[in-house]
């Protein structure tokens, strides 16, 4: 993935640029719809839950099965997979009679982590009613991961090493499982892989007589906490005036700015091109800089356009990304990206005070599928990056009655001077002095009488103060040459 240096609009494309946007002002479609669902939030999914059926006729070599919802979500991409395989082993047409077998594989997967999980296995007649009490299950095998069976590959990048016990019900028609000693399963990479297992089990044919010919139903639930999964949802408006409701996108601490803007293009709402504001950041929420995702399309819906305004108020360390995230049904054109000047910044967004100061260099992009990547220079305090780029309308989407979205989080460092300013770095507290030791009290002197004093004291007092004057011409001479050097 190779970075691009954006390159500077020209005059000529500045001024087609307004034109156009000036004829796009208003929507094609201005009736508000009473739930535009396609104006896309993503809200949080913590916990899900899955069933499938399997039916299996005496003398049948495979199962038949209800057709399983697996896509939580509804995103078109299935989080899991469970099933229950299964055949009749030994057992006629005729009836479930004699030493034959309904043996059954009972499967679990998951693309995404795990926990609380909890797994339930149950026979029941096909109409879902009660089996009679001589219907029991035998002892299940000891599980196996990965999941054998039919179950895609997908599914078999990690590899389960420890198993919570099988738990048969006393009346041995149902079984549970953790799966795992903690109740968890893991992904490998979120939504794409992930870990699976499966147990076999059987029924003795001749427990299942009073079914005859009909088939045994076996039924798997799985329940969980899941990390990672959302659901697209329709914007709220909770003042009812038509525009989505706005998110304050400002996160930052006062080491690192950690900002959030998103966006969607719908031409079913009023004003569109000012309406799908989901988060962005402003000064008006008290947040040091301003951030949004502009947005508006052709006449005909095709192309969609998008303006990101990026101010800051205090300087920003050379380095900062904006990464975006395209929405499913629209496609960046990846030439399309051009630099606006910085003092068009207060014309486009309508706030002062970010054109005082222009950036250290030049900002680059990267487009890899559905991400975006712009990498900032070194931006002073009071002053912006504006850019602009489009894209295209996936062709099986109807670009006046569906939501394009495009989601961005801007992270970067301040240097430390502001991180001092701002109360990050705050400054050590000078440790106290220690309080001085009061001085010891001298020993008084053992009273001597004159005649105990030693025949050379005379001598020892001229000799100290001899001592005293040489060490005191010593330390003048240290103390010179101190003061020279």
């Amino acid at each position: 993935m190779k970075s691009k240096t954006i390159p500077i609009l020209s005059t000529a494309g500045l001024a087609g640029l307004l034109l156009m946007q000036a004829a796009v002002a208003s929507p094609a479609v201005a009736a508000v719809p009473e739930n535009p669902t396609d104006v896309v939030c993503e809200s949080p999914i913590d916990t899900v839950s899955y069933t499938t059926t399997s039916y299996l006729k005496p003398g049948e070599g495979n199962v038949s099965r209800d057709e399983k919802d697996l896509d939580f979500n509804d995103d078109g991409v299935d989080e899991v997979d469970i099933a229950i395989d299964g055949w009749a082993g030994g057992v006629g047409v005729d009836g479930w009679s004699g030493n034959g077998m309904a043996n059954f594989r009972v499967v679990v997967g998951t693309l995404y982590d795990l926990t609380d999980v909890s797994k339930t296995f149950t026979i029941t007649a096909a109409d879902g009613s009660q089996l009679s009490a001589e219907a029991q299950v035998n002892d299940p095998s000891a599980p196996v991961s990965p999941a054998g069976g039919a179950t895609p590959e997908r599914y078999k990048a990690v590899t389960l090493t420890e198993f919570a016990p099988l738990v048969v019900q006393e009346a041995r028609q149902s079984i549970d499982w953790t799966v795992t000693p903690d109740a968890t399963m893991p992904a490998g990479t979120v939504g794409e892989t992930g870990s699976s297992a499966h147990y076999h089990l059987k029924v003795p044919a001749s427990l299942l007589e009073s079914l005859g010919t009909e088939p045994v139903a076996a039924t798997l639930t799985l329940t969980a906490s899941i990390d990672g999964l959302a659901e697209s949802v329709a914007c709220p408006d909770e003042d009812g005036d038509g525009y989505t409701d706005v998110n304050d996108g400002d996160n930052s601490t006062c080491e690192a700015i950690d900002w959030t803007a998103s966006s969607t293009t719908d031409r079913r709402l009023v004003d569109y091109s000012n309406n799908g504001y989901r988060s962005k950041v402003s000064p008006e929420n008290g947040s040091a800089g301003y951030l949004a995702v502009h947005h508006w399309s052709s006449v005909d819906g095709n192309t969609l356009f998008w303006r990101v305004p990026i101010g800051t108020e205090h300087p920003l360390t050379a380095g900062a990304t904006m990464t975006f995230t395209v929405g499913d049904n629209w496609t960046v054109n990846e030439d399309s990206f051009s630099l606006l000047a910085g003092d068009l910044f207060e014309r486009f967004t309508g706030v002062p005070g970010f054109e005082e100061n222009a950036v250290v260099g030049e900002p680059t992009y990267a487009v890899d599928g559905k991400t975006i990547t712009v990498t900032l220079p070194e931006m002073p305090a009071a002053s912006n990056v504006m850019f602009t780029f489009n894209g295209t309308v996936d062709g099986s989407s109807d670009s006046l009655s569906t939501g394009f979205a495009l989601d961005g989080v801007l992270t970067g460092t301040y240097p430390e001077s502001v991180s001092e300013q701002l109360g990050c770095n705050e400054p050590t507290e000078p440790t106290e002095p220690t309080e001085p030791t009061e001085p010891t009290e001298p020993t008084e002197p053992t009273d001597t009488s004159d005649d105990e004093l030693p025949e050379t004291g005379m001598e020892l007092g001229i000799v100290t103060v001899l001592l005293a004057a040489g060490l005191a011409v010593a330390g003048g001479f240290l103390l010179r040459s101190r003061t020279r050097a």
